[in-house]
């Protein structure tokens, strides 16, 4: 549904080239303390969570005033 062609993809995961940067992202995401997705970081606050563009428009607001 997504456009996405199934044969090229399961061959990208088959292949495990992407293996390593996954692993260092997922690392760099828990040293972060990143827990769940989505998840945002505003001015170094951390936003979690699938939130609303008036809850996002609030903390880019507030970084801004700080």
């Amino acid at each position: 549904d997504a456009g996405v062609d199934v044969e090229d993809f399961q061959a990208c995961i088959d292949s495990g080239n992407q293996a390593n940067a996954l692993q260092r992202n997922l690392a760099t995401a828990s040293t972060a303390g990143v827990r769940v997705t989505p998840t945002f970081f505003i001015n170094g606050r951390m936003v979690e969570g699938n939130l609303p563009l008036g809850s996002f428009q609030q903390e880019i607001e507030q970084a801004l005033e700080s």
